[in-house]
């Protein structure tokens, strides 16, 4: 009975590490023969905390394996490989691919030529090599390429891929989407999709600005605990309010765990993204393959653009597994949706589009009354452009289908944050904590339809998104974090029964706003409220209204508008809220802002910030 066992433990075993080498043998990182990088310029390279380094220029960020008029790799796989590759090429040119010569030839033998365009070129090609064959890749114009580190992969039939796509639409409030019970239709497509999803009908942002939400998302901590910012220094000299420390971004520090450095472990990793707030200066280019930033401010068709992106590389590279970040500023201010979109929002406005400097007096004027009219021409504006992406969500979808990549897909969409329509007397975002800033949709599908239609009612956050990504493909990550692991919840229904923090306190948009903290467990949020500084009213053209109590607590399902402050009340659940929230204000408050590592923000980036209405023209 012993042998027995014996023979079955090992058999099990066996079985276990050959699953695991085949795995392993689907996909590879290939390393050079011989790395040159004495000619980079270091300003643009970065690197991650396992000291990967990549390459940085403008809008692209990818894995750097050399630069060199040539690249010498040797593949770990054997068979008919692919490979995938990034390269910057100085003019237009030509890649000479081969593989080096046997024993008997004294020459390389040539396999392909790929034309090279100047700039950006996705390359990918095939080759049939034994295991260990040095593959040879030579521009013969003899002028040096940027290469990105190889990725070479074993295809496999299109529905046994695994692919994730972690769609953020930027500003999409729950609140404006018909999916959550808006009275306009704004998002059909989205609602056919949820019927394949699991739909989370409460989930809170972390911050209500983008950068702090993102890394919240990716390192699944509190604002605190990243530290990552964008800031400039004010003072008050001779009454007047001057800049004394020029704008720098504070990026996420080496030793901080980002969770897309674990998933490359396994995946393909690829990110199209709208920069900016997302840009890899802030250390969102971690684990990345490749991170391509592709300024879709102001374009009428921004997750189009996006979706095209993707779509071309499911096309062109065909990974095992892979992991896309994707990102649009879609439904973001500026708006200007095209006019069959805003047809169909049922408002008969002159408003075709909205700038919110030209027509608001951009950040300083984010207290600016305006009538009633022209708030709610501006909700229309926007409830347009969610229509306008869901449309494109709504193709990507059947692209998904129609290709086979759907079913075996892992498809997540979320928000980093709402918008304000002045209904708590401000407009846009990043200036408080109330639910149009901070209530946002979250849908996940899970591969083949699992837990299709489920509605969860439990508060949750973007801090749980990847842990249960990585918990439902078995990825290990860094335990010491704020998220939780959703499949619990989802299959049993049992309650994380935790508090969610939202907060802008010591890392705002707005450096001159006040910072506020919001706790929510249950039905119910409490908000602490700093005070407005001398800073602060000197700041903004239109006075801020009035901070009527340091402490606000609202029963979400009798008060989802947050107007009735019970916090003078007896409310069974107030101590417990209050005890936790004076614990991550001291934790905040004892946090230092680092001053290591910075970076100067760029005069084109700079500008565009002042389009987002970020930073006063």
């Amino acid at each position: 009975m012993k042998m027995r066992k014996s023979v079955v433990f090992f058999m099990v075993l066996s079985l276990f590490l050959l699953s695991g080498c085949s795995k392993k043998q689907l996909f590879d990182r290939a390393e050079a023969e011989e790395r040159k990088a004495e000619d980079v310029d270091l300003n643009l390279l970065k690197k991650d905390r396992n000291d990967n380094i990549y390459y940085h220029k403008g809008r692209l960020t990818f894995r750097f394996e050399t630069q060199n008029d040539s690249l010498s790799i040797k593949s770990r796989l054997s068979g008919k490989l692919h490979i995938n590759m990034t390269c910057l090429s100085p003019k237009k040119g030509e890649l000479a691919v081969s593989t080096a010569p046997s024993n008997t030839d004294s020459d390389p033998q040539s396999q392909t030529v790929i034309p090279l365009k100047k700039g950006y070129n996705d390359i990918n090609f095939q080759l049939n090599v034994p295991k260990g064959q040095e593959i040879i890749l030579q521009n013969p114009g003899g002028r040096d390429v940027v290469f990105s580190k190889p990725l070479i992969y074993k295809s496999i039939p299109v529905e046994e891929r695994t692919n994730i796509f972690l769609i953020s639409v930027d500003t999409l409030s729950s609140l404006h989407m018909s999916l959550y019970g808006y009275e306009r239709e704004t998002t059909p497509n989205l609602e056919k999709f949820a019927e394949d999803s699991v739909v989370f009908l409460n989930a809170f942002s972390n911050s209500s600005w983008t950068v702090t939400s993102h890394m919240s998302l990716f390192t699944s901590l509190h604002e605190h605990e990243h530290k990552v910012d964008q800031r400039a220094v004010y003072e008050i000299k001779n009454q007047k309010l001057k800049r004394v420390k020029p704008r720098a971004i504070i990026p996420l520090s080496y030793d901080i765990p980002f969770f897309p450095e674990d998933i490359s472990r396994e995946f393909a990793t690829v990110s199209y993204n709208g920069g900016l707030k997302v840009d890899a200066r802030f250390g969102f280019y971690r684990g990345f393959d490749l991170y391509y930033s592709n300024d879709d401010l102001y374009t009428q068709k921004a997750s189009a653009v996006m979706f095209e992106e993707v779509r071309n590389k499911l096309r062109e590279a065909e990974f095992p597994n892979a992991f896309y970040f994707l990102h649009t500023y879609h439904v973001h201010a500026p708006h200007n949706p095209q006019m069959k979109f805003l047809n169909k929002i049922p408002r008969e406005t002159e408003i075709k589009e909205f700038d919110f400097n030209t027509d608001l007096g951009g950040n300083k004027c984010i207290f600016k009354e305006t009538s009633d009219e022209f708030r709610e021409d501006i909700k229309a504006l926007y409830d347009a452009e969610i229509l306008s992406f869901d449309h494109y969500f709504g193709e990507f979808i059947r692209f998904l289908k129609e290709n086979k990549f759907y079913e075996n897909s892992m498809i997540i969409l979320v928000s980093d944050h709402g918008e304000e329509f002045f209904e708590h007397q401000r407009w846009a975002h990043g200036s408080d904590l109330y639910n149009e800033q901070t209530r946002i949709p979250l849908l996940i599908k899970f591969p083949g339809q699992e837990f299709q239609g489920k509605k969860i009612k439990e508060n949750v956050t973007p801090q749980d998104i990847l842990p249960t990504l990585m918990d439902y493909y078995g990825i290990k990550h860094s335990k010491n974090i704020r998220g939780q692991s959703l499949l619990p919840l989802i299959k049993t229904g049992k309650s994380l029964d935790r508090p969610i923090v939202s907060s802008i306190y010591k890392f705002k948009p707005f450096e001159l706003l006040p910072g506020k903290i919001a706790v929510i467990q249950g039905k119910y949020k409490m908000i602490f409220n700093k005070d407005y500084t001398q800073k602060t009213y000197k700041y903004f053209e239109y006075p801020p209204p009035n901070i009527d109590s340091t402490l606000e607590l609202y029963d979400l399902e009798k008060d989802p508008g947050e107007r009735n402050n019970l916090f003078s009340k007896n409310i069974e659940q107030k101590e417990e809220l209050f005890d936790y929230l004076r614990k991550i204000k001291e934790e905040m408050d004892n946090a230092q802002r680092r001053t290591g590592r910075q970076e100067k923000i760029p005069k084109e980036m700079l500008e565009k910030l002042k389009a987002l209405g970020y930073i006063a023209k």
